[in-house]
């Protein structure tokens, strides 16, 4: 077996020859080497994950900003369109990626947004200009039956005065 006893590993071993016990192996080794040794190692094992640490970190910023960047500024584009109504802004397209993409579909959301609100705005336009033919047409009309009406009035006081010169 083993065993650890004030600083020093012990090791014991029984000998045998042909199944016959001849003695037993003592082994003592001081662990102060070894202690120092394993506090050296750990103290380069510490540093280098701090090292390793603070690399990853400054990658990962770099990363993230390339990445956050381009979203950001869809977000920033997404905002105006919604606030100001203003359905001309572009989001601009850094990478060919994932986000490159997303931003192309809201760039092609966009342009058909305005297509439709163009065409939308046109046919209002045609809408109105037909509303007010149509009431020029009604008070054109109206005043057509006015003018009948008058006419008829006429006619029939005309006849009635006909007829009461007839009759006398």
């Amino acid at each position: 077996g083993y065993r650890f006893d004030g600083g020093y590993l012990q090791v014991f071993h029984d000998v045998t020859l042909n199944g016959e016990h001849l003695g037993t192996l003592f082994l003592q080794s001081d662990m102060r080497q070894w202690s120092v040794r394993a506090k050296r190692y750990g103290g380069i094992l510490c540093i280098f994950v701090l090292i390793s640490g603070t690399f990853a970190l400054f990658v990962s910023s770099k990363l993230q900003r390339l990445i956050s960047r381009p979203i950001l500024h869809l977000e920033d584009s997404m905002r105006e369109v919604s606030v100001n109504k203003n359905y001309e802004v572009r989001a601009t397209k850094s990478y060919g990626d994932e986000i490159g993409r997303l931003i192309d579909g809201f760039n092609t959301m966009l342009s058909e947004i305005q297509h439709r609100d163009g065409a939308l705005r046109s046919a209002n336009d045609e809408l109105k200009t037909r509303t007010l033919e149509l009431e020029k047409e009604i008070l054109h009309r109206r005043q057509t039956q006015e003018e009948l009406l008058t006419a008829k009035h006429t006619a029939e006081e005309a006849s009635r005065a006909k007829s009461t010169f007839l009759a006398n």
